[in-house]
C-alpha cells in the first residue's frame, strides 16, 4: 500500500510539474517573428517606377474648338517618409514623393499621410490620403494629337495653356520586407477618380 501511495504521489507531482512547465514555456520563434510596428517605424526612402493616366483634359485645337484627350505615360521617381507606432499593430506615417514623366507627363508631386497594419517583419498594408500636383506637357500632347510638329503659333498657344492638374489623392498599398532594412512595395493612387497611377518601389529603412 505504501508503494502504491508513493507511486501515485510521484505521478501526480510529475503531472503538475509538466503542466506548470507548459504554462511558462514561450516559443522564441513566435516571439521573434510576431508582427511589430517597430519593424517599420522611423524614416525611410525609396525609388519607384510607375505608370500614370489622366483620364481626360480639354485641349484647345484652334478656332474656338476644344477636344478631350487622354494623357498617360511612364514615371520614375522617389519617396521619403516617416512612420510612428500607433498601438500594437498600427502605424501612422507621412510621406512626400516626386516623379518625372515621359512624353505627355512632365512630373508630379505628392504629399500624403497613411495608416498601416503591420503584417510581418518590415511588412504592412496601408491606405493613404493627401494631395497631388501634375505638370503636363501640353505642347507634346497637341503634337501627338495632330500627328505632326506644331507650328510656331500653335506652339505658343499650347504653351499658354494651364499645364497643371491637381487634386485630393487617395490610395492604398502593400509593403513586403526583404530584410530588416529593405522593403519592396506596390501602390495604387487616384486624384478624385480622374487619374490613376500604379507604382512599384524599392526602399530602405534608416
Amino acid at each position: 500500500m505504501k508503494k502504491f501511495l508513493a507511486g501515485t504521489a510521484f505521478i501526480g507531482l510529475a503531472t503538475l510539474g509538466g503542466t506548470a512547465s507548459a504554462q511558462t514555456y514561450h516559443d522564441p520563434y513566435a516571439e521573434r517573428y510576431r508582427p511589430s510596428p517597430a519593424s517599420v517605424s522611423g524614416p525611410y526612402a525609396g525609388i519607384q517606377l510607375g505608370y500614370q493616366e489622366v483620364a481626360t483634359i480639354d485641349l484647345p485645337t484652334g478656332g474656338g474648338n476644344v477636344t478631350e484627350v487622354d494623357i498617360d505615360g511612364a514615371t520614375i521617381g522617389g519617396y521619403l517618409g516617416y512612420n510612428v507606432p500607433l498601438g500594437d499593430t498600427l502605424v501612422l506615417g507621412v510621406e512626400g514623393g516626386v516623379n518625372f514623366g515621359t512624353d505627355q507627363l512632365d512630373n508630379d508631386y505628392t504629399v500624403s499621410g497613411h495608416l498601416g497594419i503591420v503584417t510581418g517583419e518590415n511588412s504592412m498594408i496601408f491606405v493613404r490620403g493627401g494631395y497631388q500636383w501634375i505638370d503636363l506637357d501640353v505642347a507634346d500632347t497637341a503634337s501627338d494629337l495632330l500627328g505632326r510638329p506644331l507650328t510656331p503659333a500653335e506652339l505658343a498657344a499650347a504653351n499658354a495653356q494651364d499645364d497643371t492638374g491637381e487634386g485630393v489623392l487617395i490610395g492604398a498599398g502593400v509593403q513586403f520586407g526583404l530584410s530588416k532594412n529593405a522593403h519592396l512595395r506596390a501602390t495604387v493612387d487616384t486624384i478624385e477618380f480622374d487619374t490613376y497611377r500604379v507604382a512599384a518601389g524599392l526602399g530602405v529603412n534608416f
